[in-house]
């Protein structure tokens, strides 16, 4: 038992890095669009990305182009290299250790970004458990 006994400091130093979240992203039709992003909100831009979506221009309406340039402008603006660039119609991403977590995704049409669809979701990721979300966008037509 002597042995072992410098490994329990280490044991419990180490438990709560353990708490992220894991998010599986879900986008069905993806291919239909071409191009697109998922983006975790920094904890320290809640209050912003909160002001953000109650602000009166902002349409909620998920296939509004002007909705969708807001959330970009944000992400570029503010809350820099906080997206990851969709490559298909699945992503795993890793969730801060939060009560609040916004998550956005954004799907536009890769040549010409005519059409577009948002969906931004708030979610818990505080317990560390593994969640998903399903972001189905509008057939393409």
């Amino acid at each position: 038992m002597k042995r072992l006994a410098w490994l329990c400091p280490l044991i419990f130093a180490v438990a709560p890095l353990s708490h992220a979240a894991r998010l599986q992203v879900l986008i069905p039709n993806f291919d239909s669009y071409g191009t697109g992003m998922v983006c975790v909100v920094d904890q320290e831009y809640n209050a912003r990305f909160s002001d953000l979506m109650r602000a009166p221009d902002f349409d909620t309406d998920p296939t509004n182009r002007q909705t969708a340039l807001k959330l970009m402008t944000f992400f570029r603006d503010v809350d820099q290299d906080a997206c990851y660039k969709l490559v298909g119609t699945s992503a795993h991403i890793t969730l801060a250790d939060a009560k609040t977590v916004y998550v956005a995704t954004i799907i536009y049409e890769a040549q010409t970004a005519s059409r577009v669809y948002w969906k931004v979701v708030t979610l818990d990721a505080s317990s560390g458990a593994a969640q998903s979300m399903t972001v189905d966008a509008p057939a393409a037509k």
